[in-house]
């Protein structure tokens, strides 16, 4: 007997064999009737789907064999996974490959043997479809045909079969991590619900975790670099979970580790011995999460709030424990982070607040806590104040709440429409009333428009009718936008021309945080390329940091645009945007965003020191 070679890409073939996840599985109809077809049409009492796994072959479906595997070594499977066709042997006591196999010689006793390989799309021969009698004879020209045919429809089922799970596994897992999704992890809620009320003695707990200052995190590099990060700590979270302390859990525990979306996840865990043991679970999680993470060659802190609730039978449904795991770890994140909260009834009311809260800013406008505070911008070649950009700010009380912990209620409920039409006219106001006080500073002013404001019809009538009204000429007001506010919008496709014409200036910012910056570039009539914070802080060598943007600058300047850099906090970061030709730049070297007094007074003092000069 000579046992075949081994194929020279047999890492490879086995890779793709893994892939099809069909060795070791339950017998399927569909193989059956392939396998029966093949053993009627060939005149064969034998006949099987052969999977060539590393040592053995196993058989998917098989007629006459009476067995489900073999050793690899007197597979006659092994030889055809190694033919371009398919292998023939008319009759195996004459061929000295196969005389002294014990196939052959003892039971089932073959003496003919036709396989055709089993060849996936991407070229990998996983296994063979064969027929086998027990005495010598040849295979006919239809025989042979038919059986490749056949063969074919083997893999298309193998690969169906894999385009499946796919879906499934796309519809129930989140495409980044690979964790449960939602919709999987409702129902595994729902179903430890229906346990808890059938078992007394049954308890299980959610929690809902959501990282502490992951938006800065992301915002101050790539978000390749986030999403790398939320993997990161997705893998964190499931080996912590699965192998770590099982405190107050019995043997037999088990858990879902999900994610909702953006940096939150769910962790259910079953079996608990006791409902408060959770907490013992949730003070492992955040010491766990809490430990540096190696990412992009330096080691990343990130730090999570979480809410716990823990059941034994009172849940409702799943959206209620889902609910509640969520106020609980809005509590623990408004208590500094870091820290985990067990759900409380009490705790309802702080979410009543926090929906009075999004109430009261529907009223913000008339009740004049609406304010605006003013960045410089300066010329980075003689640095003289060239303009200011307006940020929203809201005065809560005795709190001066920051557009981040407001904007997206307002972006969400429509709220940013009016709002940024005030914004528009408050800060158009005060341009105007700067520049007649001082007439020498050609100021302009910059203003940020959300998603929601180009879905605005009476945007453009709004933006003219207030230039009107405050006596400033259209190029003195600039006009902000983020790729993410504009990408498939056609309503900013029809509107930033118009804008263009009127003579507003329109600025990208944020650049190089998004995904088609160069799309937006090629396809918007943009005048100012505003250069992250990211790239300003020079993460990685000098050299490097030079380089990049230097590209960029260059890049603004062959399309006819300026670059503004935003977030300059160093004179080393001065000197450096200096060294590329950075036209303008903004940050707290100059002034962080300040009050109309204050920036009034910057202005005066700017302009006498300039006088002096």
């Amino acid at each position: 007997m000579i046992p075949a070679i081994v194929p020279v890409n047999e890492s490879e073939r086995l890779a793709a064999l893994r892939r099809c996840e069909a060795l070791d599985t339950a017998p399927e109809i569909a193989f059956d009737d392939l396998v029966l077809l093949a053993s009627r049409v060939c005149e064969a009492p034998m006949s099987a789907i052969s999977l060539v796994d590393e040592h053995r072959q196993w058989f998917k479906s098989q007629v006459g064999l009476g067995v489900r595997q073999t050793p690899r070594e007197v597979a006659f499977c092994a030889h055809a996974i190694l033919q371009p066709d398919l292998l023939v042997v008319p009759d195996a006591l004459k061929d000295e490959r196969f005389h002294d196999n014990p196939l052959v010689l003892n039971a089932p006793h073959v003496r003919f043997y036709a396989g055709a390989p089993l060849v996936t799309t991407d070229g990998q021969a996983i296994g063979a479809l064969c027929v086998m009698d027990t005495v010598a004879r040849p295979l006919s020209t239809r025989q042979a045909e038919a059986l490749h045919v056949l063969a074919r429809q083997v893999i298309n089922q193998i690969e169906l079969r894999q385009a499946q799970r796919r879906l499934v596994q796309a519809a129930l897992h989140d495409a980044l991590t690979g964790l449960p999704n939602r919709v999987l992890l409702m129902d595994r809620i729902e179903q430890c619900i229906a346990r808890s009320r059938s078992r007394g003695d049954y308890h299980f707990a959610v929690m809902y975790l959501d990282l502490d200052r992951f938006k800065v995190i992301n915002d101050s590099m790539d978000h390749s670099v986030g999403d790398k990060l939320l993997v990161a700590v997705s893998q964190r979270l499931t080996q912590s979970v699965r192998g770590g302390d099982t405190v107050g859990r019995a043997e037999d525990d088990l858990e879902t580790v999900a994610r909702l979306g953006g940096d939150e996840f769910t962790v259910v865990l079953e079996n608990l011995r006791a409902p408060a043991d959770a907490a013992g679970v949730a003070r492992r999680l955040l010491t766990e999460l809490a430990k540096p993470l190696p990412l992009n060659g330096q080691e990343i802190v990130v730090t999570a709030s979480m809410g716990v609730v823990a059941e034994s039978g009172n849940a409702a449904s799943a959206a209620q424990l889902l609910r509640d795991a969520d106020v609980a770890m809005y509590r623990a994140k408004a208590a500094g982070g870091n820290r985990f909260a067990v759900f409380d009834p009490a705790m309802h009311a702080s979410v009543t607040n926090r929906m009075q809260r999004e109430n009261d800013l529907r009223h913000a406008i008339e009740r004049g806590q609406l304010v605006l505070e003013y960045q410089p911008i300066v010329s980075l070649q003689n640095l003289k104040l060239t303009g200011f950009e307006a940020l929203l700010r809201w005065q809560y009380g005795p709190e001066l709440i920051r557009p981040e912990d407001f904007v997206p209620v307002a972006e969400e409920t429509g709220l940013i429409v009016p709002i940024g039409r005030w914004i528009i006219a408050e800060a158009c106001r005060q341009l105007a009333e700067w520049r007649r006080a001082f007439a020498a500073l050609p100021l302009t002013m910059s203003i940020n428009l959300s998603r929601r404001q180009f879905a605005d019809r009476e945007l453009m009538s709004h933006v003219s009718q207030t230039l009107r009204e405050t006596g400033l000429e259209a190029q003195s007001l600039q006009l902000e936008l983020t790729e993410s506010a504009i990408w498939n919008e056609e309503s900013a496709r029809v509107m930033l021309p118009r804008l263009k014409e009127m003579g507003v200036h329109l600025a990208m910012d944020d650049f190089g945080t998004g995904y088609s910056s160069l799309t937006c570039l090629r396809d918007y009539p943009l005048d100012v390329l505003k250069i992250d914070r990211s790239f300003v802080s020079g993460q990685g060598s000098y050299r490097d940091a030079v380089a990049v943007l230097k590209g960029i600058v260059d890049l603004a300047h062959n399309l006819q645009m300026r670059a503004v850099a935003e977030g300059i906090e160093t004179m080393e970061e001065a000197a450096m945007l200096q060294s590329v030709q950075c036209d303008e730049g903004q940050g707290y070297l100059f002034s962080p965003p300040c009050n109309v007094e204050t920036a009034t007074a910057w202005i005066s003092g700017r302009l006498a020191a300039t006088q002096a000069a």
